[in-house]
């Protein structure tokens, strides 16, 4: 790790493709958690400062929210996970081709986590934004929008 930490943080590379903050935490990260769900985790911590930060022009912001979303969830921090997940797409030059076809995962997500805390407005809007992105799914991906029918269905069952 210190040696992409080194790459990441050297001038020269700067000026290729930017400071990479965002690149190494989310490497660093997602080795910690590879061994399982930690406690505590400062290398979340610092990944999750970077995003609320803004990403500048690192292209992992693609993810990073999202992942940090699931890692919090893994904690049982459902409230930061879905702080974390309304943070897509973090671009400072608005959609982009690189964050467009990842909407779909943050919104499904957002759906998932509102519900889990309690707002069911979010949860709607949320799952009603993904059933947009998924008019017409490819076969593979069908189960996930029968799931988010349900998931909708119920919630909006439980509004009357």
């Amino acid at each position: 790790m210190d040696r992409i930490r080194a790459i990441a943080t050297d001038w020269n590379y700067f000026f290729r493709v930017g400071p990479l903050g965002v690149c190494t935490a989310l490497l660093e990260t997602m080795l910690e958690w590879s061994g399982g769900v930690p406690t505590h985790s400062p290398v979340l911590e610092r990944l999750d400062s970077l995003m609320q930060r803004g990403p500048g022009m690192e292209l992992p912001y693609n993810v990073a929210n999202l992942m940090i979303a699931r890692w919090r969830a893994a904690q049982g921090n459902y409230e930061a996970a879905l702080d974390a997940v309304r943070r897509w797409p973090p671009s400072p030059w608005g959609a982009n081709p690189f964050s467009i076809p990842i909407v779909p995962a943050y919104v499904r997500e957002e759906g998932r986590l509102a519900a889990l805390v309690g707002d069911t407005a979010g949860a709607i809007r949320a799952y009603e934004h993904y059933l947009t992105l998924r008019t017409d799914p490819d076969p593979v991906l069908q189960p996930q929008r029968d799931s988010v029918l349900a998931e909708l269905a119920a919630l909006v069952g439980e509004r009357r």
